[in-house]
């Protein structure tokens, strides 16, 4: 009976000394510090790699870029950011990023010639860009270490089935019971992942229809197959594969590291911040309206983008008072 309670804390023993490989193996010194911006990143698709979400700094970041390019103007800050447009064909003419043509085609939908930018009004923009920015930086993702992951999903099931009665079907069932749960898992995690759209309002039609399916296979076949499971075996042997099966399930984000691609650009990303950080802190600070240029707009840019300059990228209304000021 003490191996059924050992068992759970055993599980997250490795998944934590895989936390303290994965930890020891990031090098700071293979991060070097970068004189330019992350190769055909904008501010907002940098923070969007980093993140993995599109919020109020994006947008701030993007309205940085746009002014620094002659697109708009910022005509006033409170109680809402008025903006003008000041090239009403900018998305055609104006070389932009994607994502940064989006949101100028969003505040000037017909050319008009100002428009009111509040937390209210940008949620859509928001969500248009976290879609874009799915699609575009796809190739962008995560790779699992397949070999670990199984190595301990099958541990953890040959040891309690191992631990189960041989002269009947249980050890089947109990086996059984880790390989469905292994195939969900991967389910469980992409609902996890899709509710967390959902709740930040990131979601559209196919993304709530998938919601919907994936909530009908976690709250309605699994519950079903624990039910089956637990009516077999005794309440310890239960509570003991129901803490190991939620170690699993937990621990299995774990595994996952970034590809190659995206680690080569997290790593640009944060030798470009490092270079915020250090290099240009100061010079920021001394900047005076005077001096701003294209390229020292976009630097303030990526400034909000990665949490350079505080509290500049907590508001967009704050980050326009820090380029127009030059504080």
């Amino acid at each position: 009976m003490e191996i059924l309670f050992l068992l759970p804390a055993l599980v997250c023993a490795y998944h934590a000394v895989v936390w303290y490989v994965r930890q020891r193996a990031l090098d700071p010194a293979s991060i070097v510090i970068r004189y330019s911006p992350p190769d055909e990143l904008s501010p907002a698709a940098a923070r969007y790699l980093e993140t993995g979400s599109v919020d109020w700094k994006s947008i701030a970041a993007s309205v940085l870029v746009l002014s620094g390019a002659g697109c708009l103007r910022i005509l006033r800050l409170a109680p809402t950011c008025e903006v003008q447009n000041l090239h009403p064909e900018a998305s055609r003419v104006v070389p932009l990023r994607p994502e940064e043509a989006l949101v100028f085609n969003r505040l000037f939908p017909m050319h008009n010639d100002k428009c009111l930018l509040d937390p209210n009004s940008s949620s859509d923009i928001a969500l248009e860009m976290f879609l874009s920015f799915k699609m575009q930086l796809a190739r962008f993702g995560y790779r699992y270490n397949w070999n670990a992951l199984a190595a301990v999903w099958l541990a953890t099931a040959l040891s309690y089935t191992w631990l189960t009665p041989a002269t009947t079907a249980l050890p089947t069932i109990v086996l059984l019971y880790f390989v469905l749960l292994g195939v969900l898992c991967p389910v469980f995690w992409n609902w996890f992942s899709v509710m967390s759209d959902v709740i930040a309002r990131r979601y559209s039609g196919p993304t709530v229809m998938k919601v919907l399916v994936m909530s009908g296979i976690m709250f309605g076949f699994f519950p079903v197959l624990i039910y089956l499971l637990c009516s077999e075996f005794s309440a310890g042997f239960n509570l003991s594969v129901f803490t190991s099966s939620i170690a699993l399930l937990a621990g299995a984000r774990l595994f996952r590291a970034p590809s190659s691609a995206l680690q080569e650009r997290l790593n640009q990303i944060e030798g470009y911040r490092r270079f915020l950080l250090t290099v240009e802190q100061d010079r920021m600070q001394r900047l005076s309206s005077e001096q701003k240029s294209a390229d020292i707009e976009s630097m303030f840019a990526y400034a909000v983008a990665l949490d350079v300059k505080e509290p500049v990228g907590d508001h967009l209304s704050e980050a326009v008072l820090f380029v127009e000021s030059g504080i």
